[in-house]
């Protein structure tokens, strides 16, 4: 069975629009217990990984989440962790690696950026849609050896997706290859949205399947 239970991930997912104070209103103790499983769960999951990568490498856990509180204003949502280098903060801590646990169950993957609607803050949205220009200007275009060689990578496997953004409906292509991706990086829609990932999904059945470790996918598949 998974590190993350699909009874909890079912949990997270319970409160999409809840509304201010429901960490403590509406959320039962064991409500609050399956958050602060998951959160926890991440940042292990997460902090593995990032410790195999290398010195120059942290784990990001949730914005602002308090396990006495939640967050967002005691709003709960849903639980992600991200693997990002030191020299990104300029970018705000783009691209990551990530693992988001909802009520769907499990996304993991590459960010070039995250899209700023997935960010409750308006500063941080502001600075990542300034940043993306200059950030996605860094990345190789479609010709390049690096893409090619990852895409022959990823195409050995047929669990990975090629997104507009994360948190979309799991398990279907918005791009049929990483080179189309990383054009749209270039263009002005790609430019204009300011976000991507290529991304694999564990649904909430697959989470209980008995040999799933969802470290071990993470280290796998994203490596």
């Amino acid at each position: 069975m998974s590190e993350l239970s699909s009874a909890d991930c079912k949990i997270v997912g319970n409160f999409p629009n809840a509304p201010a104070n429901s960490w403590t209103n509406l959320l039962t103790q064991e409500d609050r217990n399956a958050f602060v499983r998951v959160h926890r769960t991440l940042a292990d999951i997460a902090k593995n990984f990032a410790t195999r990568a290398g010195l120059q490498y942290e784990a990001v856990p949730t914005s602002g989440f308090h396990e006495k509180s939640g967050t967002r204003n005691t709003r709960p949502k849903d639980l992600w962790c991200a693997i990002v280098h030191e020299n990104s903060k300029e970018f705000v801590g783009m691209p990551q690696l990530f693992i988001i646990a909802s009520g769907r169950g499990v996304e993991l993957g590459f960010a070039p950026a995250i899209h700023p609607s997935d960010f409750s803050s308006a500063p941080v949205k502001k600075r990542l849609r300034d940043v993306v220009p200059t950030l996605f200007g860094l990345f190789p275009h479609s010709s390049d050896p690096v893409v090619v060689q990852l895409q022959q990578g990823l195409s050995s496997s047929d669990s990975w997706y090629y997104r507009e953004k994360a948190r979309l409906a799991p398990n279907q292509q918005d791009f049929t290859s990483l080179a189309l991706l990383i054009d749209d990086l270039h263009s002005p829609a790609g430019l204009k949205r300011g976000a991507a990932s290529i991304s694999r999904y564990f649904s909430l059945d697959e989470l209980d399947a008995p040999s799933l470790r969802v470290c071990s996918e993470s280290s796998s598949r994203i490596a």
